[in-house]
């Protein structure tokens, strides 16, 4: 495992405080993503990636709507839009 000093510089980069239990777990996944992304430069990806559905490009313009602003201030808390998790 990678549990060590890296871990322990990474934990102080992030200004964070780990336990040992805790940097066992960070260094069993940093392993995961260090291993993931050799897995990637291993594709040798080149060039532009393009899409089987090209997205259609509009202009932006500007467009007169009937926002009401009670109908949106309704859904504000503490200065924040509330997205119900059904949504999300």
């Amino acid at each position: 495992m990678a549990i060590g000093k890296d871990i322990v510089k990474i934990a102080s980069l992030a200004r964070m405080e780990l336990t040992e239990a805790e940097r066992e777990r960070l260094g069993a996944e940093f392993e995961k993503i260090t291993a993931y992304f050799a897995d990637l430069q291993k594709l040798q990806l080149e060039g532009e990636m393009t899409l089987a559905y090209p997205c259609p490009r509009v202009a932006d313009e500007s467009r007169d709507c009937d926002i009401k602003v009670e109908e949106l201030t309704e859904h504000l808390k503490d200065g924040q839009f509330h997205i119900p998790p059904w949504l999300a």
